[in-house]
Protein backbone atom coordinates (compact mmCIF):
# COMPACT_ATOMS: atom_id res chain seq x y z
CA UNK A 1 0.00 0.00 0.00
CA UNK A 2 1.44 3.57 -0.74
CA UNK A 3 1.12 6.27 1.82
CA UNK A 4 0.78 10.14 0.62
CA UNK A 5 3.64 11.35 2.84
CA UNK A 6 3.75 15.62 1.73
CA UNK A 7 3.99 17.73 -1.18
CA UNK A 8 6.29 20.55 -2.37
CA UNK A 9 6.32 22.71 -5.33
CA UNK A 10 8.89 25.94 -6.62
CA UNK A 11 8.21 28.72 -8.32
CA UNK A 12 8.34 27.73 -12.47
CA UNK A 13 6.14 28.20 -15.61
CA UNK A 14 5.83 24.61 -15.72
CA UNK A 15 7.43 21.94 -13.90
CA UNK A 16 8.85 19.64 -16.51
CA UNK A 17 11.61 17.02 -15.03
CA UNK A 18 11.75 15.86 -12.00
CA UNK A 19 14.13 13.11 -9.71
CA UNK A 20 14.72 12.35 -6.46
CA UNK A 21 17.48 10.11 -4.32
CA UNK A 22 16.74 9.43 -1.14
CA UNK A 23 16.15 13.22 1.16
CA UNK A 24 16.97 14.97 -1.63
CA UNK A 25 14.85 15.89 -5.32
CA UNK A 26 15.89 17.83 -8.16
CA UNK A 27 12.50 19.80 -10.26
CA UNK A 28 13.48 22.00 -12.89
CA UNK A 29 11.16 23.88 -14.91
CA UNK A 30 11.86 26.65 -17.80
CA UNK A 31 14.47 28.76 -16.94
CA UNK A 32 14.88 27.58 -13.09
CA UNK A 33 16.17 24.56 -11.38
CA UNK A 34 16.06 23.44 -7.33
CA UNK A 35 17.05 21.10 -5.20
CA UNK A 36 14.97 20.06 -2.08
CA UNK A 37 16.35 18.45 1.16
CA UNK A 38 14.08 16.60 3.61
CA UNK A 39 14.08 17.48 6.68
CA UNK A 40 13.87 15.51 10.21
CA UNK A 41 10.33 15.88 10.45
CA UNK A 42 9.65 14.92 6.31
CA UNK A 43 9.30 18.35 5.19
CA UNK A 44 10.86 19.92 2.39
CA UNK A 45 12.76 22.55 1.82
CA UNK A 46 14.57 24.39 -0.98
CA UNK A 47 18.42 23.76 -0.81
CA UNK A 48 19.74 25.42 -3.69
CA UNK A 49 18.44 27.61 -6.79
CA UNK A 50 21.27 26.00 -9.88
CA UNK A 51 22.93 28.28 -12.02
CA UNK A 52 24.92 27.46 -14.97
CA UNK A 53 28.85 28.43 -15.30
CA UNK A 54 27.92 31.94 -16.15
CA UNK A 55 25.97 32.64 -13.40
CA UNK A 56 22.44 32.35 -15.13
CA UNK A 57 19.74 29.28 -14.22
CA UNK A 58 19.56 26.77 -16.08
CA UNK A 59 16.19 25.75 -18.28
CA UNK A 60 14.80 22.56 -18.85
CA UNK A 61 12.48 22.26 -21.05
CA UNK A 62 12.17 18.09 -21.62
CA UNK A 63 11.02 15.65 -19.44
CA UNK A 64 14.04 13.82 -18.77
CA UNK A 65 16.94 16.56 -18.25
CA UNK A 66 17.37 16.03 -14.37
CA UNK A 67 18.29 13.31 -12.68
CA UNK A 68 20.07 13.04 -9.06
CA UNK A 69 21.83 10.08 -7.21
CA UNK A 70 24.34 10.46 -4.47
CA UNK A 71 24.96 14.02 -3.82
CA UNK A 72 25.21 14.74 -7.87
CA UNK A 73 22.89 16.47 -9.89
CA UNK A 74 23.05 16.14 -14.05
CA UNK A 75 20.98 19.13 -15.47
CA UNK A 76 21.06 19.27 -19.01
CA UNK A 77 19.91 22.45 -21.43
CA UNK A 78 18.78 21.58 -24.92
CA UNK A 79 18.69 25.06 -26.05
CA UNK A 80 22.50 25.47 -25.00
CA UNK A 81 24.50 27.34 -27.84
CA UNK A 82 28.11 26.18 -27.80
CA UNK A 83 31.50 26.13 -30.17
CA UNK A 84 28.97 23.70 -32.43
CA UNK A 85 25.91 26.26 -32.89
CA UNK A 86 22.64 26.53 -31.98
CA UNK A 87 20.83 24.34 -29.93
CA UNK A 88 23.98 21.75 -29.34
CA UNK A 89 22.38 21.10 -25.66
CA UNK A 90 24.89 20.54 -22.97
CA UNK A 91 24.60 18.93 -19.47
CA UNK A 92 25.92 20.23 -16.46
CA UNK A 93 26.86 18.53 -12.87
CA UNK A 94 26.67 19.99 -9.45
CA UNK A 95 27.18 18.38 -6.37
CA UNK A 96 26.62 18.64 -2.88
CA UNK A 97 29.67 20.62 -1.00
CA UNK A 98 30.62 19.63 2.71
CA UNK A 99 28.83 22.99 3.95
CA UNK A 100 25.68 21.84 2.05
CA UNK A 101 25.58 24.05 -0.65
CA UNK A 102 25.32 22.74 -4.56
CA UNK A 103 28.25 24.06 -6.69
CA UNK A 104 28.69 23.78 -10.73
CA UNK A 105 31.59 21.04 -11.01
CA UNK A 106 31.53 20.35 -15.10
CA UNK A 107 30.16 20.94 -18.37
CA UNK A 108 29.49 18.04 -20.81
CA UNK A 109 28.71 18.23 -24.44
CA UNK A 110 28.42 15.65 -27.14
CA UNK A 111 32.29 15.56 -28.72
CA UNK A 112 32.43 17.36 -32.24
CA UNK A 113 28.61 18.57 -31.29
CA UNK A 114 26.97 20.37 -34.00
CA UNK A 115 23.90 23.03 -33.84
CA UNK A 116 20.36 21.29 -33.70
CA UNK A 117 21.82 18.43 -31.94
CA UNK A 118 19.44 19.52 -28.76
CA UNK A 119 21.07 17.13 -26.14
CA UNK A 120 18.39 17.14 -23.41
CA UNK A 121 17.84 14.14 -21.68
CA UNK A 122 20.28 12.54 -18.98
CA UNK A 123 20.45 9.29 -16.85
CA UNK A 124 22.91 9.21 -14.47
CA UNK A 125 24.04 5.52 -12.06
CA UNK A 126 26.97 5.86 -9.87
CA UNK A 127 30.27 7.06 -12.07
CA UNK A 128 28.49 6.94 -15.11
CA UNK A 129 25.83 9.53 -17.20
CA UNK A 130 24.59 8.65 -20.30
CA UNK A 131 23.24 11.99 -22.31
CA UNK A 132 20.57 11.89 -25.11
CA UNK A 133 20.85 13.89 -28.33
CA UNK A 134 17.89 13.45 -30.49
CA UNK A 135 18.56 15.81 -33.37
CA UNK A 136 22.39 14.63 -33.82
CA UNK A 137 22.89 14.02 -37.38
CA UNK A 138 26.34 11.62 -36.86
CA UNK A 139 24.50 8.74 -37.86
CA UNK A 140 21.76 9.80 -40.41
CA UNK A 141 19.92 13.09 -40.82
CA UNK A 142 17.93 13.64 -37.06
CA UNK A 143 18.94 9.95 -36.32
CA UNK A 144 19.75 10.66 -32.93
CA UNK A 145 22.86 9.35 -30.83
CA UNK A 146 23.71 9.04 -27.22
CA UNK A 147 26.91 10.15 -25.13
CA UNK A 148 28.21 7.66 -22.33
CA UNK A 149 30.80 9.90 -19.71
CA UNK A 150 32.66 8.10 -16.59
CA UNK A 151 33.80 9.90 -13.86
CA UNK A 152 37.09 8.58 -13.18
CA UNK A 153 38.41 8.92 -8.99
CA UNK A 154 39.57 12.30 -9.81
CA UNK A 155 36.53 13.51 -10.56
CA UNK A 156 37.17 14.30 -14.13
CA UNK A 157 34.42 12.85 -16.67
CA UNK A 158 35.52 11.53 -19.69
CA UNK A 159 34.04 10.59 -22.81
CA UNK A 160 33.55 6.93 -23.05
CA UNK A 161 31.28 6.00 -25.76
CA UNK A 162 29.30 7.09 -29.03
CA UNK A 163 25.62 5.16 -29.31
CA UNK A 164 24.16 4.78 -32.33
CA UNK A 165 20.57 4.14 -33.02
CA UNK A 166 20.72 0.74 -34.95
CA UNK A 167 18.64 1.89 -38.15
CA UNK A 168 19.11 5.27 -38.33
CA UNK A 169 15.36 5.83 -37.62
CA UNK A 170 14.28 9.66 -36.73
CA UNK A 171 15.05 10.79 -33.40
CA UNK A 172 16.16 8.09 -31.18
CA UNK A 173 17.21 8.81 -27.21
CA UNK A 174 14.54 10.97 -26.85
CA UNK A 175 13.51 8.69 -23.77
CA UNK A 176 16.55 7.02 -21.90
CA UNK A 177 16.84 4.40 -19.12
CA UNK A 178 19.83 3.22 -17.62
CA UNK A 179 20.96 0.73 -14.72
CA UNK A 180 24.80 1.12 -15.23
CA UNK A 181 25.73 -0.91 -17.69
CA UNK A 182 22.91 -1.37 -20.01
CA UNK A 183 21.59 1.41 -21.68
CA UNK A 184 17.42 1.65 -23.34
CA UNK A 185 17.14 4.45 -25.93
CA UNK A 186 13.65 5.22 -27.61
CA UNK A 187 11.83 7.85 -29.27
CA UNK A 188 8.97 9.62 -28.05
CA UNK A 189 5.77 10.60 -29.58
CA UNK A 190 3.24 8.54 -32.65
CA UNK A 191 4.25 7.27 -35.53
CA UNK A 192 5.12 3.93 -37.25
CA UNK A 193 9.11 3.93 -36.66
CA UNK A 194 9.01 3.41 -32.65
CA UNK A 195 11.85 1.58 -31.79
CA UNK A 196 13.73 0.65 -28.51
CA UNK A 197 17.50 0.17 -28.87
CA UNK A 198 19.15 -1.88 -26.22
CA UNK A 199 23.24 -1.32 -25.71
CA UNK A 200 25.53 -3.26 -23.26
CA UNK A 201 28.57 -0.64 -21.58
CA UNK A 202 31.76 -2.43 -20.23
CA UNK A 203 31.97 -3.38 -16.65
CA UNK A 204 35.32 -2.64 -15.97
CA UNK A 205 36.70 0.76 -17.57
CA UNK A 206 40.36 1.55 -17.44
CA UNK A 207 41.68 5.11 -17.89
CA UNK A 208 45.07 4.33 -19.68
CA UNK A 209 45.88 2.83 -22.43
CA UNK A 210 50.05 2.15 -21.50
CA UNK A 211 52.25 2.54 -18.85
CA UNK A 212 55.77 3.22 -18.83
CA UNK A 213 57.90 0.83 -17.54
CA UNK A 214 60.99 3.64 -17.06
CA UNK A 215 58.47 6.49 -15.20
CA UNK A 216 56.20 3.94 -13.71
CA UNK A 217 52.34 5.19 -14.13
CA UNK A 218 49.02 4.15 -13.51
CA UNK A 219 45.64 2.37 -14.94
CA UNK A 220 42.71 3.93 -12.70
CA UNK A 221 39.96 1.18 -12.71
CA UNK A 222 36.16 1.64 -12.61
CA UNK A 223 33.71 -1.07 -11.92
CA UNK A 224 30.32 -0.50 -12.70
CA UNK A 225 28.22 -3.81 -12.79
CA UNK A 226 25.64 -1.57 -11.75
CA UNK A 227 22.84 -1.51 -8.65
CA UNK A 228 21.73 -4.76 -8.99
CA UNK A 229 24.95 -5.43 -7.38
CA UNK A 230 25.39 -2.83 -4.98
CA UNK A 231 26.78 -4.36 -1.53
CA UNK A 232 28.46 -7.51 -2.96
CA UNK A 233 32.02 -8.28 -3.01
CA UNK A 234 34.35 -7.65 -5.98
CA UNK A 235 37.59 -9.58 -6.39
CA UNK A 236 40.08 -8.60 -9.13
CA UNK A 237 42.33 -10.84 -11.20
CA UNK A 238 44.26 -10.09 -14.03
CA UNK A 239 46.33 -12.10 -17.14
CA UNK A 240 49.15 -11.55 -19.33
CA UNK A 241 48.27 -14.06 -21.76
CA UNK A 242 44.91 -12.95 -22.96
CA UNK A 243 41.29 -12.83 -22.22
CA UNK A 244 40.39 -15.90 -24.41
CA UNK A 245 39.12 -18.88 -23.65
CA UNK A 246 38.72 -17.35 -19.99
CA UNK A 247 38.49 -19.43 -16.94
CA UNK A 248 35.51 -21.38 -16.30
CA UNK A 249 34.33 -20.07 -12.37
CA UNK A 250 33.57 -23.94 -11.17
CA UNK A 251 29.60 -24.68 -10.03
CA UNK A 252 28.24 -21.41 -11.83
CA UNK A 253 27.85 -20.84 -15.40
CA UNK A 254 30.14 -17.71 -15.10
CA UNK A 255 33.34 -17.93 -17.06
CA UNK A 256 36.09 -15.26 -16.01
CA UNK A 257 37.52 -13.72 -18.90
CA UNK A 258 40.86 -13.91 -18.60
CA UNK A 259 43.35 -16.83 -19.21
CA UNK A 260 45.36 -18.47 -16.31
CA UNK A 261 48.77 -17.76 -16.04
CA UNK A 262 51.61 -16.30 -13.87
CA UNK A 263 50.34 -13.18 -13.14
CA UNK A 264 46.47 -14.46 -12.46
CA UNK A 265 48.43 -16.58 -9.53
CA UNK A 266 50.03 -13.60 -8.22
CA UNK A 267 46.19 -11.92 -8.26
CA UNK A 268 45.56 -14.58 -6.22
CA UNK A 269 47.99 -14.35 -4.31
CA UNK A 270 48.04 -10.71 -3.29
CA UNK A 271 44.45 -10.46 -2.96
CA UNK A 272 44.79 -8.94 0.92
CA UNK A 273 47.60 -6.84 -0.45
CA UNK A 274 50.90 -6.12 -1.34
CA UNK A 275 50.01 -6.61 -5.56
CA UNK A 276 50.25 -4.36 -7.88
CA UNK A 277 46.56 -3.64 -7.60
CA UNK A 278 45.53 -0.87 -4.94
CA UNK A 279 42.33 -2.23 -3.97
CA UNK A 280 41.89 -6.04 -4.96
CA UNK A 281 38.59 -6.38 -3.15
CA UNK A 282 36.12 -4.72 -2.11
CA UNK A 283 32.65 -3.92 -1.38
CA UNK A 284 30.28 -2.40 -4.86
CA UNK A 285 28.60 0.77 -4.21
CA UNK A 286 24.94 0.93 -3.29
CA UNK A 287 24.86 3.14 -6.49
CA UNK A 288 26.84 0.19 -8.47
CA UNK A 289 30.30 1.00 -8.81
CA UNK A 290 33.90 0.77 -7.23
CA UNK A 291 36.85 1.88 -8.15
CA UNK A 292 40.88 0.17 -8.05
CA UNK A 293 44.11 0.81 -9.75
CA UNK A 294 46.38 -0.94 -11.27
CA UNK A 295 50.17 0.23 -10.29
CA UNK A 296 53.46 0.08 -12.20
CA UNK A 297 56.37 1.64 -9.80
CA UNK A 298 59.55 3.68 -11.72
CA UNK A 299 62.36 1.55 -13.50
CA UNK A 300 60.39 -1.99 -13.40
CA UNK A 301 62.18 -4.51 -15.64
CA UNK A 302 62.32 -3.77 -19.22
CA UNK A 303 62.19 -7.33 -20.06
CA UNK A 304 58.15 -7.24 -19.94
CA UNK A 305 57.91 -4.03 -22.56
CA UNK A 306 55.45 -5.14 -24.55
CA UNK A 307 53.02 -7.06 -22.36
CA UNK A 308 49.24 -6.50 -22.42
CA UNK A 309 47.53 -6.48 -18.82
CA UNK A 310 44.46 -7.86 -18.43
CA UNK A 311 41.97 -7.59 -15.60
CA UNK A 312 38.84 -8.60 -14.69
CA UNK A 313 36.53 -9.01 -11.58
CA UNK A 314 34.35 -11.55 -10.36
CA UNK A 315 31.18 -10.71 -7.78
CA UNK A 316 30.06 -12.65 -4.71
CA UNK A 317 26.54 -12.73 -3.24
CA UNK A 318 27.60 -12.38 0.43
CA UNK A 319 23.92 -11.53 1.52
CA UNK A 320 22.88 -15.28 -0.24
CA UNK A 321 22.89 -18.71 1.27
CA UNK A 322 26.30 -19.75 0.09
CA UNK A 323 28.10 -16.34 -1.03
CA UNK A 324 27.49 -17.48 -5.10
CA UNK A 325 29.48 -16.01 -7.51
CA UNK A 326 26.34 -13.51 -9.28
CA UNK A 327 28.60 -11.63 -11.72
CA UNK A 328 31.89 -11.37 -13.73
CA UNK A 329 33.34 -8.49 -15.69
CA UNK A 330 34.20 -7.72 -19.05
CA UNK A 331 38.03 -7.05 -19.33
CA UNK A 332 40.46 -4.39 -19.47
CA UNK A 333 43.44 -4.52 -21.13
CA UNK A 334 46.60 -1.51 -21.18
CA UNK A 335 49.80 -2.33 -22.68
CA UNK A 336 53.54 -1.76 -20.73
CA UNK A 337 55.84 0.12 -23.00
CA UNK A 338 59.28 1.06 -22.34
Amino acid sequence: KWTFVGWTSFYSPSTSSVAIDGDHLVMGGFGTCSVFGRDASGAWHVESTLLNTAGGPVFFPTTDAVDIQAGVVVAVDPNADLGGGSGQGVARIFELQPDGSWAATASLSRPNGAAGDALGTCRLVGDRVVLGSPGADTHGLDAGAADVFVRDRAGNWIHEADLAPSNGAVSRFRTLGFDGTRVVGGTRGSGTDQQIDVYDLPSLVGFADTISLASGGSQPLLLQPGTAHGDELFFLFGSVTGTSPGYPVIGTPWTLPLVPDIYFEYTTWTLFGGGLLTAPFGLIHPYGSAHSEFVVPPNFPPVFAGLTVHHAYALLDVLAPGAPVSFVSSPSSVTLVP
